[in-house]
């Protein structure tokens, strides 16, 4: 029988993975009133509150599937892109790729062409596009552009402008059902004022997106779990929620605490509700990664109900029976010169042959997500080894040679004793080395600008541009051979 799949993705969740969305259905409700009654609706939130997740996995689903009343019916049809450092290639890549204007019919290049020049040049060239569709009839068109303030933190010539000409012709055309989400960070609000015409329909569509409640909270723990047949104690639930409420990183820390509890379920067998046995090194994942924490109290405990089930053992509070696992604060080590993870990070590295020194650089960018628009700093990722080893293109026994040496020396999850196989949950273990190791810090940037070389090959070939050539030939096969990307390791940067 095959084992249910983990219904916590660990990252952001994608489309596809929204029968595992909860916590979020008061606020779909919401946006989709919002939506149909203002035309232009502003989802705004800090950073790693869930907006794209709630796009992705809550609102698209529910308008593809169940539908909503706009102005041509209930009927919808969606394009979702982020606007990136080229806004109009993306918006017209989005409109032509989604072959939403050219029905029953594969994606035209000629078409994308004549999209191009028609965006480019026409300040209603998006409205002109869709009148041209008659076969939108009966439909809603609802273009969704998440990540907005990477657009609003760059200064732009024309084609900024012409890219916000194209969005308000298409909202203030009142017998047009073309509506419009903005998904950005409440502190980029202020930037819609470089623009004439957008800062007022911005503000007066609004939404703003806040932390889960308690309430949204326990939908989001326990009924994910339920629908893959499983279930979570009660009073281990009611604790969770308690950490998790008003934490600086809620929605990550949930991601990465349940993920890593999920496998260690499966792993013992999948039998039972998930218990506080499951959540070994738990504490470590609700870190906030920010710097500046929250005053917390001295000792978080997890207490453990009567059960048969051997539990690991634990740190015991002083005149108390009651188990405890204890904080973070109270396991460090003093620093001193010449210490601390990423010394012992770089000592281990140069003491590795060639080879294992190329797998560690695949392993660790692997370990640490790099957002490919945004400029927030590389968060750490847990991945299980079966798919790292489909994104580094490499055999998982090689992946487990270059784990093991790691883990050994506590810089990567799981920890010894506990076994390391092809299903086991990788990650970092020391999250400083993030900020404070050099060499992962070069890893990254070489991340990024294998992920820049990439997407411009993507596109390229999907603009039907002339074969290349020469040294650009050249060039692009080195880096294919040198670099030999894997499609598992572009998925998660671009899932569309």
């Amino acid at each position: 029988m095959a084992r249910p799949e983990n219904p916590f993705p660990g990252r952001t969740y994608l489309q596809e993975e929204a029968p595992f969305f909860f916590g979020r259905e008061r606020q779909v409700r919401e946006l989709k009133h919002h939506i149909s009654s203002r035309r232009l609706v502003a989802l705004t939130g800090a950073p790693n509150v869930g907006k794209t997740s709630l796009l992705r996995a809550g609102l698209i689903p529910q308008l593809e599937q169940a539908g909503y009343q706009g102005m041509a019916g209930p009927h919808w049809k969606i394009v979702r892109f982020d606007p990136g450092t080229r806004p109009l290639d993306q918006l017209i890549q989005a409109v032509a790729r989604r072959n939403i204007l050219l029905p029953d019919q594969k994606p035209d290049p000629a078409f994308e062409r004549e999209l191009g020049r028609r965006f480019r040049s026409r300040p209603r060239g998006l409205v002109e596009a869709y009148q041209s569709a008659v076969h939108m009839s009966g439909y809603n068109f609802l273009l969704i552009i998440d990540q907005f303030e990477v657009f609003l933190q760059r200064d732009w010539d024309e084609e900024g402008a012409q890219f916000i000409r194209l969005l308000l012709s298409a909202i203030h055309d009142p017998d047009l059902p073309i509506y419009m989400v903005l998904g950005l960070r409440s502190g980029a609000l202020a930037g819609c004022a470089s623009y004439e015409g957008l800062a007022d329909p911005v503000m007066r569509g609004a939404y703003p997106l806040y932390p889960l409640t308690h309430e949204d909270l326990d939908r989001a723990l326990r009924l994910p779990i339920e629908r893959q047949g499983g279930s979570l104690q009660p009073r281990l639930r009611d604790q969770l929620i308690e950490l998790l409420d008003h934490h600086p990183d809620q929605l990550m820390t949930l991601q990465a605490i349940m993920v890593r509890a999920w496998t260690a379920w499966e792993k013992a067998g999948g039998k039972g509700p998930i218990g506080p046995e499951h959540f070994a090194g738990w504490q470590e994942a609700a870190e906030p990664s920010t710097r500046k924490e929250p005053e917390r109290k001295p000792r978080i405990h997890i207490e453990r109900e009567r059960s048969d089930t051997p539990v690991p053992p634990t740190t015991e509070e002083p005149g108390s029976e009651r188990p405890v696992i204890s904080s973070p604060e109270s396991q460090k080590e003093p620093s001193v010169p010449g210490s601390g993870p990423a010394h012992a990070a770089e000592q281990l590295y140069a003491s590795l042959p060639e080879a294992q020194q190329a797998l560690t650089a695949r392993l660790f960018k692997g370990l640490v997500w790099n957002n490919r628009f945004t400029n927030q700093k590389p968060q750490a990722m847990p991945v299980i080894v079966d798919t790292l080893a489909a994104s580094m293109g490499r055999p998982v026994a090689e992946v487990l040679s270059v784990a093991t040496v790691w883990r050994e020396a506590r810089l990567i999850r799981p920890l010894p004793p506990d076994p390391l196989e092809s299903v086991s949950l990788l990650e970092l273990h020391a999250t400083d080395l993030i900020d404070a190791w050099d060499r992962l810090a070069d890893w990254m940037k070489e991340e990024a600008a294998d992920l820049e070389q990439y997407l411009r090959l993507v596109e390229g070939a999907s603009q039907n541009q002339a074969l290349l050539t020469g040294p650009e030939l050249d060039r692009a096969l080195s880096w294919r051979d040198t670099f030999r990307p894997t499609e598992e390791w572009a998925r998660p940067y671009d899932p569309k």
